[in-house]
């Protein structure tokens, strides 16, 4: 706040202040984990944690932005609703 009151000019009425942090640890080395980490384990978990939702809420749960733009091909489930075969299958 002393920063603040030093610095800004108060020919203008404030809106809105905020204040951001970065790049900070614990002192037991704690450390944010990256929501953009392309590593093996996140996406293992993710997978996992998607896999749970489906089960738990259906198929529909969670979708592409773009899936919500037409429901022909999207308004259905996959596993339910369509036998899969290996290519293999058609050999």
């Amino acid at each position: 706040m002393e920063l603040f009151t030093a610095k800004y000019r108060w020919d203008n009425p404030i809106r809105s202040l905020g204040v951001r942090r970065n790049d900070l640890v614990t002192a037991d080395g704690h450390i944010q984990i990256d929501l953009f980490d392309n590593s093996k384990a996140n996406a293992e978990t993710l997978a996992v944690t998607i896999d749970n939702l489906h089960k738990r809420f259906g198929h529909n749960i969670i979708q592409r932005c773009a899936m919500l733009l037409d429901q022909e091909l999207s308004g259905f489930n996959p596993k339910d609703d369509h036998v899969m075969h290996p290519v293999s299958y058609f050999k």
